[in-house]
């Protein structure tokens, strides 16, 4: 998405919006569209206007990047599954399985990650479900919503993410974040 583009998107929003457009300049007009065309460099005008659209529906002000984002996100995979349905699947697999056989394949990669991680021997064996399906909630939901934004990340150039490592995804170090494309910013300091 180009400059212009982003401009003619944040304006035909704003319509929809007339406390938060009173409130906007043409140079708020112009940062805003130069930080989302940065930002969604390889999405089309008309997936960002769409995701846009569906966000003016349900929302009061003028979506951020990372909810126009998080939008086209669902449209490409579809809308992730919550936490307690995996766990229904889970509860549906140890029946079937049981603790003698290996964990089977689950089609959703962050539920077998969290099955990994929780052991599937040990979920097997449990005589605490409730506490089980807590601990698998919070956790499925934790790395679902960080595939996410790891999905959203890596289509921005030129931004700092975690380098992940190892069967876990482990944090590695930092990339540091090239700020000369944001003219105004103070340079980094060292050690940052």
């Amino acid at each position: 998405m180009t400059d212009e583009e982003a401009v003619k998107i944040i304006t035909l929003a704003l319509a929809a919006l007339p406390q938060q457009s009173a409130r906007m300049t043409a140079d708020n007009i112009a940062n805003a569209a130069q930080v989302w065309a940065e930002l969604m460099p390889d999405h089309d005008r008309e997936e960002v206007w769409s995701a846009v659209k569906r966000l003016l529906v349900t929302s009061k002000w003028l979506p951020t990047p990372a909810e126009i984002l998080a939008v086209i996100d669902a449209a490409r995979h579809g809308r992730r599954p919550g936490g307690a349905e995996q766990w229904s699947r889970v509860c549906d697999a140890i029946g079937a399985v049981g603790r003698f056989r290996p964990a089977p394949a689950f089609r959703d990669p962050v539920t077998a990650r969290v099955v990994d991680a929780l052991g599937w021997r040990e979920l097997c064996e449990s005589e605490n479900q409730v506490a089980d399906r807590a601990r698998f909630i919070e956790l499925y939901d934790r790395l679902a919503t960080e595939a996410v934004e790891d999905r959203a990340v890596a289509e921005v150039p030129g931004i700092a993410r975690p380098a992940l490592t190892g069967p876990r995804g482990r944090v590695g170090e930092m990339h540091r974040l090239d700020v000369s494309a944001f003219p105004g910013l103070p340079p980094a300091k060292e050690g940052n």
